[in-house]
């Protein structure tokens, strides 16, 4: 049974995880080809005018850092919207694989089966969880291509690291999602909430860079705790990578207890 929800969880979405991997590809490639011409450019002057606050907004804390390979990726894919694009697709997931089979009205057929309703969140969690490692090793082997042909110099433990924390901070906002559905009942709601969560933190990682009144939070945000150690570098944060994983299984623990308690009409 475990094979089978997650394994059609997963088939369900198999063209979205098509779409996905062929979109995050080209905005890999789209990004790194630049990086030859552009580390020619003196980054300093090219951003000499726009304000600090709006760069650490957009992911970018050293400039400096820009005209080597591993700081112009990590600003253009895993401190800016690369890894906002993967967690909302993960936010998606999570708010809709209950919802949708209230909405379809399935779940009735579903939980008239011999399993129970932990299971169905389980295996329903597991099937995202393999579709957010799956676009997360699209991307590692976009970087790994890549790599020699725009001579990036990046390492590959970086890369496995930072793909890795990738799918973990995905795979967290996707749960929040679901705890949320799950208890809730409503997509809406879920995809609102958890949203809205993935935005103000992400803001807060940033501005909380230069933002002398954010700064002592800053290290709540989770996006601190995958990338202040800069995981592409090689250098990874063992703590924050478990604390994403404890909120992680935080969150999935209230998505069960809140479907189990909730009354889905059936």
């Amino acid at each position: 049974m475990i094979r089978t929800l997650t394994g059609k969880g997963i088939w369900d979405r198999r063209k979205t995880l098509m779409w996905w991997g062929i979109g995050m590809t080209l905005y890999v490639i789209l990004n790194v080809a630049f990086f030859p011409s552009l580390k020619e450019e003196s980054f300093s002057e090219l951003f000499e005018s726009v304000p600090e606050a709006m760069l650490a907004a957009f992911g970018i804390q050293d400039i400096a850092a820009l005209s080597t390979g591993v700081g112009y990726v990590n600003s253009q894919l895993y401190d800016g919207f690369g890894t906002i694009l993967v967690a909302a697709w993960a936010i998606a997931i999570g708010a809709t694989t209950l919802s949708s089979e209230e909405d379809s009205k399935t779940m009735d057929m579903l939980l008239s089966l011999p399993v129970s309703r932990t299971r169905v969140v389980l295996e329903k969690w597991l099937a995202m969880v393999v579709l957010m490692v799956g676009i997360s090793a699209v991307i590692f082997l976009v970087l790994v291509v890549s790599n020699p042909i725009w001579e990036l110099d990046l390492t590959l433990e970086g890369m496995v690291w930072v793909n890795l924390g990738l799918a973990l901070l995905s795979i967290l906002f996707g749960t929040v999602a679901m705890a949320v559905s799950a208890v809730s009942g409503r997509r809406g709601l879920a995809i609102g909430a958890s949203g809205g969560l993935l935005a103000l933190l992400f803001l807060l990682y940033g501005l909380g860079s230069v933002v002398d009144s954010l700064e002592s939070i800053r290290g709540t945000s989770p996006f601190y705790w995958y990338l202040d150690s800069v995981p592409l570098a090689g250098t990874v944060s063992a703590l924050g990578f478990l604390g994403m994983a404890f909120v992680t299984l935080l969150f999935l623990a209230i998505a069960v207890l809140g479907f189990n308690r909730r009354d889905v009409g059936v």
